[in-house]
């Protein structure tokens, strides 16, 4: 009996490991969820960063076509230009951040998933480890009671020879 209460001692301990395991692994994939979401609106962001700003300098280029232009409208053309690629740049340095958490977060999940899979696996095999210590208690239960009915059934069986004999 004793090893039966410690055995299902350990069982709730493991079954406790694996519910929390699987807690971690729903929360990393939750994460993993978040992080491609961000990534891709980084990554849409910076897609429209770009669109706008080649409209931008087509419409400047546009208007500097055919006409003199001072060094300071040129300058200033130059400082717009650099303007947005410094923004642009800034978006794609995000976006590739955002990927790098992406590529983090699947580490996270893919880790968190193989903690549960090794829990679940470990509660799997006690739970057969118990089931096989309960069948063999049954067995020797029934074993028990056959030999004690089959005591009684010899005991009665010797009274009745010595009755009549």
């Amino acid at each position: 009996m004793k090893l039966a209460a410690e055995l299902d001692r350990l069982l709730t301990l493991r079954r406790k490991s694996e519910r929390i395991a699987l807690e971690d692994a729903m929360r990393q994939e939750a994460k993993l969820r978040t992080a491609e979401h961000s990534a891709a609106e980084a990554k849409r962001a910076a897609h429209r960063q770009l669109t706008a700003s080649r409209k931008v300098e087509r419409e400047l280029t546009a208007s500097l076509i055919g006409r003199a232009v001072s060094s300071n409208a040129i300058a200033r053309f130059q400082m717009e230009l650099d303007a947005m690629q410094a923004q642009t740049d800034h978006l794609d340095s995000v976006a590739a951040s955002a990927k790098g958490v992406v590529a983090e977060s699947k580490q996270a999940r893919d880790a968190a998933s193989e903690r549960f899979r090794l829990r679940n696996r470990d509660v799997a095999k006690l739970e057969l480890l118990a089931k096989h210590m309960q069948d063999r208690q049954i067995r020797r239960g029934l074993g028990l009671e056959e030999a004690i009915d089959e005591d009684l059934a010899a005991a009665a069986h010797s009274r009745s020879l010595a009755e009549r004999g």
